[in-house]
């Protein structure tokens, strides 16, 4: 089989690239042929050229274009629809003679924010798959609705609840299929762990940074001696960092936390961490979660979206909790300061409960997340579509 992929970006920190190469390491190694389209030369791409995987590149922004209600937005968004629609109309005209070439027997889109993979599909009479990894809140995302109520469309979202959001009267073929994050004999797990809480992912307000500084300086007033605070990933608000560091400045708390960048693999970082925080207010999946419990790290994630299907399949397949939920601030400072309780008196090793909490997500990992369970989903519905 010979299969197309289509991505919207070649940053290859993103959960959404990490995937995918997971998955297409899965399809080569099973005998299948891959491609990618990228939309630059960067990242992804270059990593790609370097391992001999045929990869097409044409410069093209997404379909969906960031929109609200505000002034400012309605200004913007004529204009940029324009621009846009022009170089994407650009791109398609050259990668559809490439592509052409390449003879693809199934195009898959990983993300339903662009549409080139849409207009090869139906120019060259392929099988289609789009790859819903996103909820559309803040944006306005061209033809979706024409797009879920076509029958020749075939979805694949990250999680039950994008399905019941987007699919509920969708026409097209579809089917939830979780990312791979790890391979099955790379989980792990110790009981000793070192004195720092782990948060990876993107410092913005969406994240919860902020949620998670305000929690940890309420929990250092119980535990000055406590738990430091190391924060994994890239930062594009800039502003919203420097609020954040002046907070901690304030209460005395800059040395106790460790602004680390992007980290390419937080997994050492996870194996031992007290415990890991996914503060997230809105996640389409929530990649760090598995990624950590797969790592053996005690897991607190808000009680929502991505997070919280993951949590709840725990207790279908368990019976029991897999990780620590919480709804408020007040919450996750609460977990932070009985860990420590638990904790620190025992020299920084896991309470028998919370190791077995750890064991149960690992089962939950097995069960959804492992990149073989992935890759045997991805290749079963290939076969029903192609």
């Amino acid at each position: 089989m010979r299969i197309l992929y289509v991505v919207s970006g070649t940053y290859m920190a993103d959960g959404s690239t990490k995937s995918l190469l997971s998955l297409m390491d899965y399809m080569i190694n099973n005998g299948h042929h891959i491609a990618v389209i990228c939309p630059n030369e960067n990242g992804l791409y270059k990593y790609l050229k370097a391992k001999g995987i045929d990869v097409f590149n044409a410069y093209y922004r997404n379909s969906a274009i960031p929109f609200d209600l505000s002034l400012s937005s309605w200004i913007k968004f004529l204009p940029r629809y324009i621009k846009w629609s022009a170089i994407n109309r650009k791109a398609k005209k050259k990668l559809y003679e490439e592509v052409r070439q390449w003879a693809p027997d199934i195009i898959h889109e990983n993300t339903s924010f662009t549409d080139i993979g849409r207009y090869l599909s139906l120019n060259l009479k392929v099988p289609y798959v789009v790859h819903m990894r996103e909820y559309n809140s803040g944006y306005w995302v061209k033809g979706l609705k024409s797009m879920l109520n076509d029958k020749r469309v075939n979805v694949v979202t990250i999680t039950k609840a994008l399905a019941k959001k987007y699919l509920g009267s969708s026409k097209a073929k579809n089917v939830t299929i979780y990312d791979g994050i790890i391979d099955t004999n790379s989980i792990r797990y110790t009981a000793k762990k070192k004195n720092y809480i782990l948060y990876a992912g993107r410092i913005e307000p969406n994240k919860g940074t902020d949620d998670l500084i305000s929690a940890y300086i309420n929990y250092a007033e119980c535990y000055p001696d406590g738990l430091s605070l190391k924060i994994a990933g890239d930062c594009v608000w800039p502003d919203f960092k420097r609020k954040l560091q002046v907070q901690l400045s304030e209460h005395g708390l800059s040395e106790k936390v460790e602004w680390l960048g992007v980290i390419k693999d937080i997994n050492n970082l996870a194996y031992e961490a007290a415990v890991t925080v996914v503060p997230s207010h809105f996640e389409g999946l929530g990649r760090i979660l598995p990624e950590a419990m797969a790592n053996g790290s005690l897991c607190i994630a808000r009680n929502t979206t991505g997070s919280k299907e993951q949590l709840d399949n725990g207790i279908s397949l368990v019976g029991r909790e897999i990780g620590l939920r919480f709804d408020s601030v007040s919450e996750l400072t609460d977990h932070l300061v009985e860990l420590s309780n638990n904790m620190i008196k025992d020299s920084f090793h896991m309470s028998s409960d919370y190791e077995k909490m750890i064991k149960d997500s690992q089962i939950a990992v097995r069960k959804f997340f492992t990149n073989e369970a992935s890759g045997r989903a991805f290749l079963n519905f290939y076969e029903q579509i192609k």
